[in-house]
């Protein structure tokens, strides 16, 4: 089973809105489609999401050192058997006391938001329906496969 991403496009008359192919997900895996909705409130705002330990983003990349960005959405195929979500808050160097924790979920998919409210930022889960509305007009910034490690950028 692969998955798709609508983006938003560039500055004409019609929105343009390419798909992005994501790779099969391993079966051994969930599947994290992980946003931030808002763009204008917290914009300054640079929290860093952990999955099982490990920043998201592209380490040592002036555009994805941080895949966590206002108006965004990004995918992670993490181990099925435990998949640990923190974050770090903007400013601070240890992770937030509070995580997401998933156990025994092969092939799972789950979506999870970060929200500012009203000037402390959180995760948190969200029914599939509400997130597919939200992540429509959001742009893709990547995917990590934790499972099979290998970045996946998105194009030009």
């Amino acid at each position: 089973m692969t998955g798709a991403l609508l983006l938003s496009g560039c500055s004409t008359s019609l929105p343009v809105r390419p798909r992005i192919e994501l790779p099969a997900q391993p079966g051994s895996s969930i599947r994290l489609v992980i946003y931030r909705p808002q763009t204008l409130v917290g914009m300054w705002g640079k929290p860093t999401i952990l999955v099982n330990g490990r920043p998201m983003g592209i380490r040592g990349s002036p555009t994805n050192a941080n895949f966590l960005a206002p108006g965004s959405v990004f995918v992670v195929d993490a181990p099925a058997s435990l998949a640990r979500v923190g974050w770090i808050q903007t400013g601070k160097t240890e992770p937030d006391a509070q995580e997401i924790v998933f156990r025994d979920l092969p092939g799972a998919t789950r979506h999870l938001r970060w929200t500012l409210k009203p000037t402390y930022g959180y995760l948190q889960e969200v029914e599939a329906g509400s997130a597919r509305d939200e992540i429509g007009p959001l742009r893709f910034t990547g995917y990590m496969d934790l499972v099979n490690p290998r970045p996946i950028q998105p194009g030009p």
